[in-house]
């Protein structure tokens, strides 16, 4: 059996087997079994094998808002597994966190040197704001 197999085994029996459980494998976020299986049923998402006896369904990492919204509209809890850090995260902690990444990205590629007073400034004031609406909002960032 997969590591990733097992590890939704676990989660199944000593969390909360009404909680489903999505897990970042490479560029993709994947269900596995049962919980493939209803996901499949619910969203019309296309049912593929993770090996030669567990099934699994799963979306690109870029569809995960639309795909976590639509299944907490219709009542599921999501837990995600991401095998990049050691911990799971609610669906929106984990946007969250992703939207944090993204923004000390940008905040790192920024040349200070080139900046006047003002660009620096106006720099701030943006970096400020898009923390406030990440932190407390969940929100997107502008857009991004």
């Amino acid at each position: 059996m997969s590591k990733l197999y097992e590890k939704y085994k676990t989660l199944k029996q000593e969390k909360s087997s009404q909680i489903l459980y999505l897990f970042r494998y490479g560029i993709f976020f994947i269900f596995l079994e049962d919980d493939a299986r209803l996901v499949s049923q619910a969203l019309g998402l296309k049912l593929g094998k993770l090996n030669d006896t567990v099934v699994k369904c799963g979306f690109p990492i870029n569809s995960l808002d639309k795909y976590t919204v639509l299944l907490k509209n219709m009542g599921y809890t999501i837990e995600i597994i991401d095998n990049h850090t050691t911990s799971s995260f609610s669906s929106t902690n984990y946007l969250q966190n992703e939207q944090l990444e993204k923004l000390m990205q940008d905040i790192i590629k920024v040349d200070i040197n080139s900046l006047s007073v003002r660009e620096a400034y106006e720099l701030l004031h943006q970096i400020q704001q898009q923390f406030s609406i990440i932190i407390e909002n969940g929100g997107e960032i502008d857009g991004k």
